[in-house]
């Protein structure tokens, strides 16, 4: 799994949308440890970078 990708779980029967953000190694065990951010379908919004007013985001930036 990489940076970006979307992934889904089936949480008590429902399935959860997550967004890998990072991944890290642990300390102790060596284990990896993947960071992830809760999708909410219903609040997922479509921007177009532009629209943002951050210079230099393009498509080469996003991954």
């Amino acid at each position: 799994m990489e940076r970006g990708d979307l992934i889904s779980i089936n949480l008590r029967g429902r399935d959860v949308i997550f967004c890998i953000v990072g991944r890290y190694q642990d300390q102790e065990d060596g284990q990896e440890i993947l960071v992830m951010a809760l999708i909410d379908p219903d609040q997922i919004v479509h921007i177009k970078s532009n629209r943002l007013g951050i210079k230099g985001l393009d498509n080469t930036t996003m991954h």
